[in-house]
């Protein structure tokens, strides 16, 4: 067995005590690449039976199933992220190649993220720092305490979120296909999108979860509403037209991250936009290193856990 450890260059240090227990199990390369995976010649010319530990940013976060055939005897491939839809896990089942992500590595400080662009976009910041952080007596902020906080899909994060956001003394309200959390009251969707004074989508990324932001359920939200999105979050309305809300004053303001994200002086209205790290913490780095290494010494030893497809 060998087990190809593939990382964007500049990547952190990888721990020594974690890379020998790797090597109990077999041969272990660390490879710096960027672009697709054929593209290393280590891969395409080894026939061995092989695990890829693959950092998503690699491949762009896009990985090439068909590119992947170039490579013979890939076992699995465990990445160092939660999400696993750009790795197409469905596909890869297929071909007898096992997915493995690590999960759950950041749900602290990702929903402390978003009680800090929550608390940013209310207290319309980006509109104090493009008017030379002069105040606006006129249009003064919105006070979370006592307002009604929507959490669109009650996972891990989403139940993080909503105890954070609940000890800060707001209402929390969510609507879920299947979880359910009885600290906080459940609403229909439509109904969601009516009563929130902030709304935050924290569903996994799938389709079906795409098609639940409609630009009509958008429209049904309070001219004083905020959203605030993750990066990724992907929606059936457009950014564009979020953004063209804000700017029509028809919806309170808008918070997202996104590695595309302009300068805050880019955007009309209350927009507060961020680089997409919200996962990014000391804390955070640790667990993910030792999820992804418990994936792969588990893959290796032939127990696989937190398997994807």
């Amino acid at each position: 067995m060998k087990i190809y450890i593939i990382l964007p260059s500049g990547f952190l240090t990888l721990p020594e005590s974690r890379l020998t227990e790797l090597k109990k199990f077999g041969e272990v390369s660390v490879i710096n690449h960027s672009g697709k995976l054929s593209e290393i010649e280590a891969l395409r010319n080894d026939p061995e039976e092989k695990i890829l530990g693959v950092d998503p940013d690699v491949v762009e976060w896009d990985l090439d199933v068909k590119d992947l055939e170039k490579i013979p005897n890939v076992k699995a491939i465990c990445v160092d992220a939660t999400a696993f839809d750009w790795i197409k896990p469905a596909l890869l089942r297929e071909k007898g190649i096992i997915v493995v992500n690590s999960p759950k590595f950041s749900t602290d400080s990702v929903a402390e993220y978003i009680v800090c662009l929550t608390m940013c976009v209310a207290r319309r910041l980006a509109l104090d720092m493009k008017n030379n952080n002069k105040i606006d007596w006129t249009n003064p902020p919105m006070l979370l305490k006592g307002k009604k906080f929507g959490i669109v899909g009650l996972g891990t994060i989403g139940k993080r979120v909503g105890e954070l956001m609940q000890g800060m003394g707001m209402d929390v309200i969510y609507w879920s296909r299947e979880s359910k959390d009885d600290r906080f009251t459940y609403v229909e969707l439509d109904d969601l999108f009516k009563m929130a004074d902030v709304i935050v989508p924290t569903f996994v990324v799938k389709p079906e979860t795409t098609a639940l932001i409609t630009k009509e359920r958008i429209d049904m939200m309070q001219e004083s509403a905020l959203l605030v999105l993750l990066n990724k979050t992907d929606l059936a309305v457009t950014k564009e037209y979020l953004l063209e809300k804000v700017a029509k004053k028809e919806i309170g303001g808008l918070a997202f991250e996104d590695d595309g994200a302009k300068s805050l002086a880019s955007y009309e209205g209350n927009v507060w936009a961020t680089p997409a790290i919200a996962w990014y913490s000391q804390t955070s780095l640790d667990n993910l290193t030792n999820i992804w290494f418990d994936g792969m010494v588990a893959m290796a030893s032939g127990k696989p856990i937190n398997v994807a497809n």
